[in-house]
């Protein structure tokens, strides 16, 4: 997961604020719960359980309620890892929650107390109070389609996408019908990762920022935009 940073907001167009947000793989950046918000907001995750922890976010109360009364250690991390079923999609999600949060590089399963990881679904619960106030029903919309469907659907003139993928998701087969579903977009983009040599010949027509890593100074994160502020 890159580590997003401030200094991307910049790169957004001038009048996003009054645009229609997407971001097609939300898990996997907290750039949503950082910036200033959209008048509309198109939350997807591919992952069905990261889908009903957005929702679970968003729809109910509860749901920080019972994160705050829980002891966040081993013995809680260790309870939660042995749920095979739920009796409700709230316990699904303060389940893949705890996992997630206190796991060995989000893998779900070896413990790590993480709490380094702010403004995000990872967050601590005060900051999670902060990004539910942001999600408000009538203008904030959660779904859980595959990557390239809620591309292909989401795709308009008014709509700024931002995308944060891995390295790893980058050098995959799999990308390459990716990059050409966003090549035929109408949309403006707004791809955040690390440099690398798949993105430099095929957006090589985009405009492209670079910055030293805030983690590691020897990695260059770097914008690609498919559009002119």
């Amino acid at each position: 997961m890159i580590n997003n940073s401030l200094w991307v907001m910049d790169e957004l167009p001038a009048q996003h604020a009054n645009m229609v947000f997407f971001t097609p793989d939300c898990k996997k950046c907290n750039f949503y719960f950082l910036k200033e918000a959209s008048y509309i907001s198109i939350l997807n995750d591919p992952s069905n359980s990261f889908y009903k922890i957005l929702k679970s976010l968003r729809d109910n109360d509860q749901f920080l309620k019972k994160l705050s009364k829980l002891n966040f250690n081993l013995k809680t991390f260790k309870k939660e890892k042995q749920k095979k079923s739920f009796k409700s999609e709230l316990e699904e999600s303060i389940n893949t929650y705890i996992l997630y949060k206190f796991s060995l590089n989000n893998n779900l399963k070896d413990y790590k107390k993480n709490t380094d990881c702010k403004s995000s679904i990872t967050s601590s619960i005060k900051e999670l109070s902060q990004i539910c106030s942001k999600m408000d029903k009538k203008s904030t919309f959660i779904y859980n389609y595959p990557l390239l469907d809620a591309l292909k659907l989401f795709n308009n003139e008014d709509i700024v996408i931002y995308y944060s993928p891995t390295i790893k998701e980058i050098n995959s087969p799999e990308h390459k019908d990716v990059i050409n579903v966003l090549l035929k977009q109408h949309s403006k983009i707004l791809i955040h990762s690390y440099e690398n040599k798949i993105y430099k010949k095929l957006l090589k027509n985009w405009t492209k920022k670079r910055k030293p890593g805030q983690k590691n100074k020897n990695k260059i994160e770097c914008v690609w935009k498919n559009f002119t502020n």
